[in-house]
């Protein structure tokens, strides 16, 4: 079991009894008060894969994005040898977002703030998705969830990223891999934001979110 803090990333192997520090780097603050913490992710194929992700910490820190990979269950790391091609954009914490397919080793899928990146190697090569932009401040892609697949998709998981595609700010939901997106939601349900979001694994087209000052909401 990991555990992420600010100062450090840690793990138990007995319940909590103990904890025992990771090699993974120690986040500073950037700027007064500006909190840091790693994202994790776990591999539902693989239980000795982890993957923990830096935001860089706020969108001026003129610190990119890394995603670290750990092989023995996320008691050491290292840093993913694309993470510094792929060119994460900086940003807070609480505006990117990383998952893990549940049903493909080493499918990993993270939202930087700005767009979506998707790596099918464990993060050892990543691909850049064009739909998504940050617009009128307005993050581009902040939150992002992996549920059950459409019936004969061609891609084993319904992909749903909470993000700016054409200027328009919504649900944003993918059955292709992210080749095509359908808005989820529209202007009528935009919920005064969205703060955290999850997929169904075993309904498709149910998601779950918390929308700023609503509640928990689900919708099919």
């Amino acid at each position: 079991l990991p555990f992420a803090s600010q100062a450090q990333f840690m793990y138990t192997t007995n319940n909590g009894a103990n904890w025992t520090a990771t090699n993974l780097p120690a986040l500073p603050v950037v700027g007064q008060g500006w909190g840091r913490g790693y994202r994790l992710a776990a591999d539902r194929k693989n239980p000795n894969k982890v993957y923990a992700y830096d935001s860089g910490g706020a969108t001026w820190s003129g610190s990119p994005g890394k995603v670290y990979v750990s092989t023995d269950a996320g008691h050491t790391f290292s840093l993913s040898p694309g993470s510094a091609s792929a060119a994460f954009a900086p940003d807070a914490w609480w505006a990117t977002s990383m998952a893990v397919n549940p049903n493909a080793e080493g499918d990993l899928w993270v939202a930087d703030g700005n767009t979506v990146y998707h790596s099918v190697d464990s993060g050892a090569t990543w691909t850049r998705l064009t739909a998504f932009a940050s617009a009128g401040g307005v993050s581009g892609a902040s939150l992002i969830a992996l549920g059950k697949a459409a019936p004969g998709a061609s891609y084993s998981a319904a992909v749903y990223v909470v993000g700016v595609i054409n200027g328009t700010w919504g649900v944003h939901r993918s059955d292709d891999g992210g080749a095509t997106w359908t808005r989820f939601n529209d202007d009528a349900h935009q919920f005064g934001g969205i703060g955290v979001m999850a997929a169904d694994q075993g309904i498709y087209g149910r998601i779950y979110l918390s929308g700023t000052g609503r509640g928990l909401l689900y919708s099919n």
